[in-house]
């Protein structure tokens, strides 16, 4: 069977590729950070523009692990990396405005083509000495192949395929080559996309790509733990039905108490740190050093208290926030939820901050 695993790098299901036999493993990104040795990938994926990985590469302060990165693309591998443009794209771009008179143009469209001028000139640069396999991705054929032209639309209404095409995220790029490409089999490791933020903007097109495949009796494979195509049956199981604003209301009230309570001690421990701190001086002052280092122990025992209390009220003004958005914004079902679940950290950065390289660069999103 012809088979493909993608890999993402959520942490909840991202190991998991370790017990994956695919014939085929597709990464994306900085996937070296997460676990993934590039002996096993067989293609990987950086579909996001040129010139924003310059921009990490030159223009940040912390630009080593960009500069890394950049120079990880320009190297040779063992797979091939798909781009949404390969150089000549960018050298028919070139030629193309080296034909129009930008000078008789007004400031707004020569600022424009300046700005594309500056992106090529990021591309040449990129593409000089390249030793790495760069592939164009076959989007237009793909968009052929799922969103074919439709006759007899009324075009000022609908566009001419019925829908526009969709793809909101590097993973639904890597699923449509796989349907177009004939995979039978293709398996999710690492793709949740469950955060409030630009991952959940995405979740619905990684969704809609992998329907597309069961839609044509191509198997997919998701962990169990995953939450990518997870949610309680609607009208069926318990929890699925629409929550009363009340539990949103009630759980923020909970966390609006646990954040002036976490608040209180924040200021109690605080307080305590400023009179040891004093004492300590006064003891070093007096040379009684021995009784200074006790105290020093009795500090750093606070620190950790205070700092305790800080990252609690970060957790409760977190949760807060959240009950405001549903409330405030949401109509859906929620799965049974608590005051528990709502403050837990689901994905911490520090985690991933940890697993880098100091020479790596930061992920892309």
């Amino acid at each position: 069977m012809k088979s493909v695993a993608i890999f993402g790098f959520a942490p909840q299901t991202r190991d998991a590729i370790h017990q994956s036999d695919a014939q085929e493993v597709w990464a994306l990104n900085n996937f070296y950070n997460y676990g993934l040795e590039e002996k096993r990938v067989t293609r990987t994926f950086e579909m996001h523009e040129l010139w924003m990985q310059a921009v990490y590469a030159f223009e940040r302060t912390d630009n080593i692990r960009g500069k890394y990165y950049w120079d990880w693309l320009r190297s040779p591998h063992p797979f091939p990396i798909y781009m949404a443009k390969v150089k000549q794209d960018f050298v028919d771009e070139y030629r193309h405005i080296k034909t129009l008179d930008v000078e008789a143009m007004d400031d707004i469209d020569k600022q424009k083509w300046g700005m594309k001028l500056r992106e090529i000139e990021v591309a040449f640069d990129f593409f000089k000495d390249n030793h790495a396999e760069i592939r164009r991705y076959p989007l237009e054929a793909i968009i052929d192949e799922f969103m074919p032209v439709i006759a007899g639309l009324d075009k000022e209404r609908f566009p001419e395929r019925g829908i526009l095409p969709y793809f909101v995220s590097s993973i639904d790029y890597m699923s449509a080559l796989a349907i177009y490409e004939g995979f039978e089999r293709i398996e999710y490791y690492g793709v949740e996309l469950r955060e409030k933020t630009e991952w959940a903007m995405q979740k619905s097109g990684a969704t809609f790509w992998a329907g597309i495949a069961m839609g044509r009796g191509i198997e997919i494979v998701i962990p169990k733990n995953s939450v990518l195509i997870s949610a309680p049956l609607y009208g069926i199981d318990t929890g699925a039905q629409m929550i009363p604003v009340q539990v949103p209301e009630e759980l923020r009230r909970q966390l609006s108490l646990e954040f002036d309570r976490q608040r209180n001690m924040h200021n109690h421990f605080t307080g305590k740190y400023t009179v040891l701190a004093d004492q300590c001086k006064k003891m070093l002052d007096e040379g009684n050093e021995p009784a200074a280092n006790l105290l020093k122990d009795e500090m750093r025992k606070v620190q950790q208290e205070t700092d305790g209390a800080v990252i609690k009220m970060y957790l409760a003004e977190g949760g807060m926030n959240a009950m405001t958005y549903i409330i405030n914004h949401e109509d859906f079902k929620l799965a049974p939820i608590s005051l528990e679940s709502i403050t837990r950290l689901e994905y911490i950065e520090g985690e991933h901050e940890a697993e880098r390289l100091p020479n790596d660069p930061v992920p892309a999103g």
